[in-house]
């Protein structure tokens, strides 16, 4: 067991190396310090990388590492024998004897004392910084000498007061290692079973982290760390300044349950979940764990509220210098300007959140706090709660709404009337195009329409900017070269047509999808494919969101796709299904037995 010894007074060094050989199963370090000196050796020790099992101190200076080192401290305590050699020795003086202390020592001291008739003048103190006042005091009542620790003692001397050192004997100090020992034993078998617990906590698939109501991280298990990206060196800071969204979401889910909190882990849809709740540790410590879960299964109607990781893929350069976000963000910073909102309008995965993403950083945005809200069907209480948190968001924060056009006209005129106290830079986003704004498709009030309508910025989609395509796909082939390793310098000629003939309704983000799991999974230099190829490299999560139209197409198939899609995702459900589609069931079943 390797033990520091940190003694504040000589003699005490000296008696612990004289018990040295005596102290088998020991290996010691042994210092003479106290107090801040202490503390000193502690962190020059930490700065070096060594590790102790103990560190044995006494008094003052154990109470003060104690306080400031995960290392368990143990003391060496002072012993009746140590108080009765003491009090022996006093009795000889014809003179009035003082004793500082804390509590515990005066307590022992005075109950002794009465025993053997010995008047001392005893002045309990709570901290070390009232020694000082209480030995002047001690001195004007003409107080001569003066019992306490190594401190005590040496001030007593500079005032010109004669001090009497309270020392630890053998006993005291062997006390204090048996007492090491069996502590050593437990945490041992506490370790044992740890490790078993911690196993199994690695095993599982979710993300667990432990925090303290600081954010000072108590533990976190594999899954965790490989999420956030953690090294060893980020244990010893608080998990809120580095991801500041946590503290967010544990003061959230705390007061309430009414948002649903996500993690964007890249800017093609890729999210986390995170819950969090309260436990209490043994020692009644308030302690707070973070749960980081794998999206399943489809997302409940409501609000979500999605912070940015700190380690987000980026988006390609080359992609985002194109004319149409350049000319975005000339057009989104003069209305940042001007204190007013933007407003991106396009089809699914035409580059809005990669936008948004690319523009708080240029704008020198706190990323941390870059948030996507996206509403679907929520209730007013819901809808409140969002207005609440928006509102306590600062100037460096973004705020990037979806689904506008999904709340109520009550809930569009309370954002309204809200605006006045949002400090953050607002974004809304709105799937289709300039003509659905120009005829209000989204049937957004008045008002609200007026102020969306003011300079809105449209991203066309992939199949209309065919200009691009071939130097977008050339750029995911580079991202991804270097993330699987391989070494594709080019596409075959016949692969690429059938790339470039595709008609990308899922854009940006099907066609990044695609070319990922093309690069990965290719074998040679140039990549090969067929259309069929394509298709199953797809990625068919995302996909499934796209009704595929063909020109030739009927306005009853067309009509046919769309209700098979939605009862599709409505699990076979027929009430849920012409909910959605805005018809009665018996409307829906006429449709269904057309198609029959």
């Amino acid at each position: 067991m390797k033990v520091l010894v940190i003694a504040p007074y000589k003699g005490l060094a000296e008696l612990i190396r004289n018990m040295q050989p005596k102290l088998n199963g020991f290996q010691l370090i042994i210092h003479e310090a106290d107090l801040d000196q202490g503390l000193e050796l502690i962190n020059f020790y930490e700065e070096q990388g060594e590790s102790f099992d103990f560190i044995i101190s006494r008094g003052g200076t154990a109470k003060v590492i104690r306080a400031h080192s995960d290392i368990p401290v143990v003391g060496i305590k002072i012993s009746g024998y140590d108080i009765l050699r003491i009090l022996t020795l006093l009795k000889s003086y014809n003179t009035r004897i003082g004793m500082v202390g804390f509590r515990d020592i005066i307590f022992s001291f005075e109950s002794i004392s009465n025993v053997i008739n010995i008047d001392i003048d005893y002045k309990i103190i709570q901290d070390e910084s009232e020694v000082k006042d209480t030995l002047l005091k001690l001195k004007q009542e003409n107080v001569q000498i003066i019992v306490g620790d190594a401190v005590t003692v040496r001030l007593a001397g500079e005032f010109g007061m004669q001090g009497v050192l309270i020392t630890s004997g053998e006993e005291s100090v062997r006390e204090a290692f048996e007492n090491a020992e069996r502590m050593y034993a437990e945490i041992q078998r506490f370790r044992s079973n740890a490790t078993i617990y911690e196993n199994l906590i690695n095993r599982i698939e979710d993300g667990i982290c432990l925090v303290d109501e600081a954010g000072s991280i108590k533990y976190y298990n594999s899954v965790f760390s490989r999420f956030m990206y953690f090294s060893s060196l980020k244990e010893k800071k608080s998990l809120f300044t580095e991801h500041s969204y946590f503290k967010t979401i544990i003061e959230e889910q705390v007061a309430s349950q009414l948002i649903h909190f996500q993690l964007a882990t890249n800017q093609f849809g890729k999210v986390i979940n995170v819950q969090s709740g309260r436990i209490n540790s043994p020692e009644a410590q308030t302690l707070h764990y973070i749960q980081l879960k794998k999206v399943t299964g489809k997302k409940e109607p409501g609000i979500t509220f999605t912070f940015s990781h700190s380690e987000m893929e980026n988006t390609p350069q080359y992609i985002m210098s194109e004319d149409i976000y350049r000319n975005a963000e000339i057009t989104a910073h003069k209305l940042m300007q001007d204190n007013k909102p933007v407003t991106i309008i396009g089809e699914e995965g035409t580059g809005k959140r990669m936008f948004v993403n690319l523009f708080s950083k240029r704008e020198n945005f706190d990323l941390s706090r870059v948030i996507e809200i996206e509403i679907e069907q929520a209730d007013t209480k819901k809808f409140n709660k969002l207005l609440e948190l928006v509102k306590k968001e600062s100037k460096k924060s973004v705020i990037h709404l979806r689904g506008i056009n999904q709340t109520s006209k009550a809930q569009q005129n309370k954002l309204l009337e809200s605006l006045k106290e949002v400090k953050a830079q607002l974004i809304f986003s709105l799937i289709g195009d300039l003509q659905d704004m120009e005829e209000n498709k989204w049937r957004l009030e008045k008002e609200l329409l007026l102020l969306l309508s003011e300079d809105p910025i449209y991203f066309p989609p992939l199949r209309h900017r065919e200009e691009s395509l071939e130097g977008i796909i050339n750029t995911f082939i580079l991202k991804f070269n270097e993330e699987f390793g391989k070494q594709v310098v080019g596409i075959e000629p016949d692969s690429l047509k059938n790339l470039l003939d595709c008609s990308w309704e899922g854009n940006i983000t099907e066609l990044r999808n695609t070319i990922r799991k093309l690069v990965r999974n290719s074998q040679s230099t140039y990549l090969e494919f067929t259309k069929e190829e394509i298709n199953e490299n797809g990625n068919k999560d995302n996909m499934d969101k796209y009704i595929y139209l063909e020109p030739k197409q009927t306005l009853e198939e067309l009509e046919d796709k769309i209700i098979q899609k939605v009862l599709k995702e409505e699990n076979g459900n027929q009430s849920k299904t012409a909910k959605r589609l805005g018809i009665t069931r018996s409307t829906l079943w006429r449709k269904m037995g057309k198609q029959k």
